[in-house]
């Protein structure tokens, strides 16, 4: 599945998505320093917006316009 990137990182995505999920706010992971590694929560996030995407597209297009504005 080709898929587009909505945003600059994997961060700003983790929080679109707390935006429209707020249950999953505690988890959203930070931003680590150069020398630390990924948070392994990051891989929640993007399985998430894969989840969204196949579930309906439509809805995923909606909220970009959203954010957008």
């Amino acid at each position: 599945m080709e898929r587009i990137q909505r945003f600059a990182n994997k961060y700003e995505k983790a929080a679109a998505l707390a935006k429209q999920f707020p249950a999953i706010e505690p988890w959203v992971p930070t931003k680590p320093k150069l020398w630390q590694s990924e948070p392994r929560n990051c891989i929640l996030f993007e399985a998430l917006s894969l989840a969204k995407e196949i579930i309906d597209p439509a809805i995923v297009d909606q909220s970009r316009m959203l954010s957008d504005n």
